[in-house]
Order: structure tokens, then sequence, then C-alpha cells
């Protein structure tokens, strides 16, 4: 007995010994799992704004589960917070993002006074942070830890402009809108592009939030080739009326930009009142570009529902990041992966993108027609336009070239 124990003695000890003998020849140790990515979502899931604000998060979700919440090797932990479409909330969660969790990446807000209030913040954290749709005038605040992947408002309007003069024959127009900063800056966009290539704008009228009775607004058209809209939360109150007073009769009726007017939610509502309509689109589930078959099918299994304007350019915006991700190596500290979000340049379901020097996306604008068929709304891409920007001076310089 006392020799086996003995004997049992001298292995242990041999093992032992071979073990800090192989740990001290640099044997290999056991793997070390890698710290969590940790992404920060704003969005506006309660408030006027949700219709938008959900869009975006169910399609970032989607994003998520295809990835299996990874990249580059890294799990993905991804914090979610709703800032109930007002900007003094979004302070708070994204400070609480920022200070308290230690997210790498934000994304988000859309909401445009969420995104004036949060983007200095950011931008002083040195925190990198995705915005998923053309914010107009972003470029007025600082916002150097901004990637702007859809581009900036006026530079995906601006094509508008070129389409209704040189494809439409359109040589005068009037413009209506809902009187808030988003609504000016597209308007802004297609009235560059019209006035640019000689055609000339006649009338210009805001209406503020709220309003449902356009029949003031209404009798004073003057006569003009086309209406431009873009109108906020009163699109379908506007539509309806100017169908019913008899606008398509006395004038072709276009957006400068879509304004989720082909949204699958808003076109069953507008019945043949946007039969016609042509609109520039940043995202329209018809697109056909690579992946956007898949987004679709896989974002209708998951929510029971066709995807957005919101849903498209959010996903998008996923897809940047993780391409960013995976050519930082998976590599989160900020200025590793600035360099390389700078560097991306890829197709996705909304076609190509890569950024400027001040980070706005460089990609492409869609014309879209909406034909009213046997009562159903079809929304159709008839024209595609590169569009690139770039500072002078104060002013975003802007081109766009027609691609088919």
């Amino acid at each position: 007995m006392k020799n086996k124990m003995l004997l049992v003695l001298v292995v242990l000890a041999l093992v032992a010994s071979t073990a800090v003998f192989g740990a001290c020849k640099g044997a290999p140790a056991a793997p070390v799992e890698k710290e969590p990515l940790k992404i920060g979502g704003l969005f506006s899931l309660t408030g006027f704004a949700v219709a938008f604000g959900g869009e975006s998060y169910r399609a970032v979700i989607v994003a998520l589960e295809e990835a299996d919440y990874q990249v580059a090797g890294r799990p993905i932990e991804f914090i979610a917070e709703d800032i109930a479409s007002d900007p003094a909330v979004a302070m708070d969660k994204v400070r609480k993002l920022v200070e308290t969790d230690k997210v790498d990446v934000v994304f988000g807000p859309i909401f445009t006074d969420a995104c004036s209030a949060v983007f200095p913040y950011v931008t002083k954290m040195g925190v990198p942070t995705m915005q998923v749709t053309a914010q107009p005038g972003v470029i007025k605040v600082p916002a150097k830890w901004v990637w702007q992947t859809t581009g900036d408002g006026p530079q995906q309007t601006y094509p508008m402009g070129l389409y209704a003069y040189e494809d439409l024959g359109y040589r005068t127009a009037i413009t209506i809108g809902t009187d808030f900063l988003p609504s000016w800056k597209y308007i802004e966009g297609f009235t560059r592009g019209f006035t640019d290539s000689g055609g000339r704008i006649l009338q210009q009228q805001w209406c503020p939030f709220g309003t449902t009775d356009f029949t003031p607004y209404i009798i004073n058209f003057p006569d003009a080739d086309v209406l431009v809209t873009w109108m906020g939360e009163n699109l379908i109150p506007a539509f309806l009326q100017f169908k019913e007073l008899g606008v398509w009769e006395k004038m072709p009726i276009i957006g400068a930009s879509d304004a989720s007017i082909t949204n699958p939610d808003i076109l069953p509502e507008l019945g043949d009142a946007v039969d016609g309509y042509v609109t520039e689109a940043h995202y329209v589930r018809t697109f056909d570009t690579p992946w956007n078959k898949e987004f679709v099918e896989a974002y209708q299994e998951r929510w029971g529902m066709l995807p957005g304007n919101y849903a498209g350019c959010t996903y998008a915006t996923m897809q940047v990041l993780f391409e960013g991700l995976r050519i930082s190596g998976g590599d989160a500290s900020p200025e590793v992966l600035a360099e390389a979000l700078d560097s991306v340049s890829m197709d996705t379901v909304r076609g190509p993108v890569s950024f400027n020097e001040v980070r706005i996306g460089q990609g492409s604008a869609f014309i879209v027609r909406i034909d009213t068929v046997e009562g159903v709304n079809i929304p159709t891409v008839v024209a595609e336009y590169t569009t690139t920007s770039k500072m002078v001076g104060d002013e975003l310089e802007i081109r766009a070239t027609r691609k088919w």
C-alpha cells in the first residue's frame, strides 16, 4: 500500500512539473473569449415618430439575427433605447449608452431634431455613430464621428429635379411641404436640380404640423407644369384632398423624395390619389439590388410585414457597419473603426455605398413611379442616378449622373 501511494505521488509530481515546464516554454494557453462588441441603438419606439422608429428597430434585429449576433469573430451585445421621439430623451439615452453601458458604436437616431442634439455629443465623446437616413442639414452641426450612410437630404433629391426637367419635360414648378427642416432641405435639393437644369420655381408654400385642411393652400396654387411635394405626418390628408379637389386635373404631382409614401402600410390608404406619382426614393422594396430580395423575404418572415423605406435604409447601414468591422478585424477602437468605415465601398440593399471626406454617403438615388393597378399601388424604379458630394467652404457641392 505504501509503495502504491508513493507511486501516485510521484506521478502527480511529474504531471505538475510538466505543466509548469510547458507553461514556461510557451505552451498554448486556454483560448480566451473575445469581449462582446457593444452596439447601442436610439429608436423612436413611442411618440409621433414610432412608425419609422419601429421599422428601423425591426431591420436591425433582422440583420443581427442573420449574423447570429456576431461579426469578425466577436459576439454582439445590442442595447436598444426608446427616445420617445423627443430630443431631450435622446440625449439622456445616448449618455447612458456611452457613459454607463460603454457602447462601441451608436446606431441612430432617425428623428432630425434628435440627430441635431445627439451628433455634437458623440463627436465630443469620439464614439462612432451610424446614421440611417439622408439627414437634411446634418453637416451644419459638428458631426466628425457620424457616418451618414444614405447621403445628405439635398444630395438625394437633387436628381429628382434633373429628372423632372430632362425626362418629364417640366419647365415650371410650385412646391408644398410641411414647415420643418427635413421638408425645407429635401425640397431645396429638388429646386437646385430643377433650376440648375433651367426650370423655374413659381411658388413655395409651407404648412404646419397637424394641418388637415389643405384647401387654403390648394386654392392659391398658380398655373404651373407640376406640383412638387414633401409632406411629413400630414401626407395622407394632403394627398386625399389633392385628389378630391382636382389638383391632378390641373397639374401632375411629383415628390422631391418619397417621405414614406412608398411604404407598404401607407400606400393602401392612398388609393388612386397617388396613381402616376413620381418621386425619388432612398429605398423601396421592389429594388433590384444585391441581397434585396433576400432581405425583403427575411423581414417579412420575421415580422409578418413588408419593409418600408426606413427598414431598407437601416438594413443597408447595418451592412456597412458589419463591413467596417470585418475590415478592422473586429477592432472597434474608435480610430481603427473610423479608418475602416472610411474605406468601405460596397453594394447594399439600396445600392452602392462609400463615403466622402466628411463621411456623407455616396451612392444611388432612385426615381420611382407609383401605378394603381386593379386597386393596388405598385412602386416601380424607373431611373437610377449616382450622387456624389463634397464640402466647398460651408456648402455641400452636389453632383448627379444618370446611370440608366
